[in-house]
């Protein structure tokens, strides 16, 4: 039970404190959002302006990666200290042709945090339901 808790505190976190760094290498794919629109090329591209997104507190930036069903859940969005910013992808898990799971170390937190990117209408999404689920069953 307190697995499961710890696990939902973490979820509840990725909407409004975990982020990237535009710097990185894993974090560079998708920079093109903030001055041409958002790249939903990849996976990666998606993740890269989502975290970048969450670093700004940029809701509608959030919401603009989440998938259509998921935008609700942007709402709080606060921002995260330059101090806290970075991650690595440290495993992409092809589940299937429309679906990605990223496995993801935030320089902020000890574990590596499943993200599940789904392809829709031929761009990619972060889809918040099954990221939910995978943390959720990773915390198991």
């Amino acid at each position: 039970m307190k697995c499961c808790m710890i696990t939902l505190a973490l979820c509840a976190c990725l909407l409004c404190a975990c982020g990237g760094d535009s710097s990185s290498a894993a974090g560079t794919a998708g920079q093109s959002n903030q001055a041409a629109g958002t790249d939903f090329s990849s996976p990666e591209a998606v993740f890269a302006a989502y975290s970048d997104a969450t670093d700004r507190g940029d809701v509608e930036g959030i919401r603009r990666v989440l998938r259509p069903e998921d935008r609700e859940m942007a709402s709080g969005a606060t921002g995260v200290s330059e101090a806290n910013r970075g991650y690595t992808i440290v495993r992409r898990e092809d589940r299937s042709g429309t679906e990605v799971c990223l496995h993801v170390k935030f320089k902020s937190h000890a574990e590596v945090m499943p993200h599940v990117l789904v392809r829709q209408d031929g761009k990619w999404y972060v889809d918040m339901q099954k990221t939910m689920d995978a943390m959720l069953a990773a915390g198991d």
